[in-house]
């Protein structure tokens, strides 16, 4: 492994690391999201439990955005 500048070898090889994991953590975010999207979506009482929460969740969002917004 050539040399940086002013980067020891402990140090490259410990950045080499990192972007691997980063690069580990990315595939599984990928295959974790494609799992989640094929999975079913439930129930029909479940798909309304889930309406009403994203509906909850969404207004409380808005409600946090337009408070920030003011400061």
């Amino acid at each position: 492994m050539q040399a940086m500048h002013g980067i020891q070898p402990f140090e490259q090889v410990m950045i080499l690391i990192v972007l691997a994991t980063a690069f580990v953590a990315l595939g599984y975010a990928y295959w974790l999201a494609r799992q989640t999207f094929a999975a079913e979506k439930g129930s029909e009482a479940m798909q309304r439990i889930w309406g009403y929460i994203r509906t909850g969740a969404n207004t409380y969002l808005r409600t946090q955005m337009r408070t920030i917004a003011i400061l």
